[in-house]
């Protein structure tokens, strides 16, 4: 930045990382209140999410399936966001999912277990609405708390249960399960 040109050159990317943001900030207290449409409304029309349920729709008709499966899990979970980072176009957020489960998650029977779920997301932002998403979720951790040892690749998603070959076993007997590997 030349001398000149004071601080007024970086107001307009300034204002964008704090709307960018309130915009983020928006969507987590949204989910917390079980407001998916509230949530969906941070997301532009033609949003893509790199972390979409198996079998989901594109675009936000598949978020507002993933949403809801995500709140009818955790009703009445917290969503506390530990840090966010914004620039003008992306904002990063950790954070941690802290609630009571209230039906099978990822293939196991959770009905009444309280559960700390860690999170990060990354947003790409236009305009103010989020146009990219994605996820890196600690599945694991949520399915040990849940009594399950899991090996071996990655966990499905919340709502299409474990996919074959994925090393989940039963934590009582170290045996794999077959209908959490289906």
């Amino acid at each position: 930045m030349s001398p000149d040109m004071g601080d007024t050159a970086v107001l307009p990317d300034a204002d964008k990382r704090v709307a960018n943001r309130q915009t983020i900030l928006d969507h987590f207290r949204a989910l917390e209140r079980g407001d998916v449409r509230g949530a969906l409304a941070t997301f532009a029309p033609d949003m893509i999410n790199h972390r979409m349920e198996p079998g989901s729709a594109p675009g936000r008709d598949g978020l507002a399936q993933t949403l809801a499966i995500v709140l009818q899990c955790f009703p009445s979970a917290t969503w506390h966001v530990e840090s966010i980072v914004a620039d003008a176009e992306n904002v990063v957020a950790k954070l941690v999912v802290e609630g009571e489960a209230h039906e099978v998650i990822m293939g196991v029977r959770a009905v009444g277990q309280r559960v700390t779920w860690r999170h990060i997301h990354w947003f790409r932002m236009s305009d103010g609405k989020i146009v990219e998403h994605d996820a890196i979720r600690d599945d694991r951790g949520l399915l040990r708390q849940l009594g399950m040892n899991v090996r071996g690749p990655h966990p499905g998603g919340l709502g299409g249960g474990l996919p074959g070959g994925n090393g989940a076993v039963r934590s009582d007997t170290g045996d794999r399960d077959p209908a959490l590997t289906a």
